[in-house]
């Protein structure tokens, strides 16, 4: 932003920007002028920030909003310092004093994300997952939120490892490939177990590995 324009009659008192995206300037009037001029954002008739643009209103109501009134929606940030949101994506979630945010994600009905959300907890307290959609994981003594579509990975002894098999349909005996693998540990000096029902263990070489069976 460039400095006031000098051949006004008015004294610049601008604020430091919110963000790189938003800002209030207010200049003030002289004794000589009851108006004064205000930035305020600016958009195209798509909604499409184009930059900003001079409002002239009276002194003695002061500079409004920054914001645009037909795009944007007035929010605060943790300081109380004013900041600009688009309304389609409102303002974001700000955590007062003692809190802290916690990071998630948002679901449909079938269980699927739809994007991110930001909830406030008590700053002594741990952030939660999702009990419907979430299970909660571990690993060594830090925590995380897997979907329940995938569960949380197996914690195999050290001389175990992980072993994965697709889930079958019973009816048509075949993978279901929509499923998540079963997990299971075995130990590290044996090949993973086939599936017996649907499935034959093959040996290439030194390798050991299982086909799914003609039916």
């Amino acid at each position: 932003m460039g400095p006031c324009n000098v051949s006004y009659p008015w004294t610049c008192n601008a604020t430091a920007p919110v963000n790189n995206l938003t800002y209030r300037l207010e200049l003030t009037p002289s004794t000589t002028s009851d108006k004064i001029q205000c930035y305020q954002n600016a958009f195209d008739k798509d909604g499409f920030a184009t930059g900003s643009t001079l409002i002239t209103v009276d002194a003695s109501s002061g500079c409004p909003s920054s914001c645009n009134p037909t795009w944007e929606v007035s929010c605060k940030d943790s300081a109380q310092s004013e900041f600009c949101a688009l309304k389609s994506d409102g303002c974001p979630v700000v955590c007062g004093q003692g809190q802290q945010s916690c990071y998630g994600y948002a679901y449909d009905q079938d269980g699927s994300r739809t994007g991110q959300i930001v909830t406030c907890v008590d700053a002594a307290a741990s952030c939660s997952c999702n009990a419907k959609w979430e299970d909660t994981c571990t690993v060594g003594s830090a925590s995380y939120c897997a979907s329940k579509l995938t569960g949380c990975p197996l914690e195999c002894a050290t001389n175990e490892r992980i072993c994965y098999s697709p889930v079958f349909d019973p009816v048509t005996k075949t993978p279901d490939w929509s499923q998540p693998d079963n997990q299971s540990c075995h130990p590290v000096s044996s090949p993973c177990p086939c599936n017996s029902l649907y499935q034959d263990t093959c040996i290439d070489g030194l390798d050991t590995f299982c086909q799914t069976r003609a039916q």
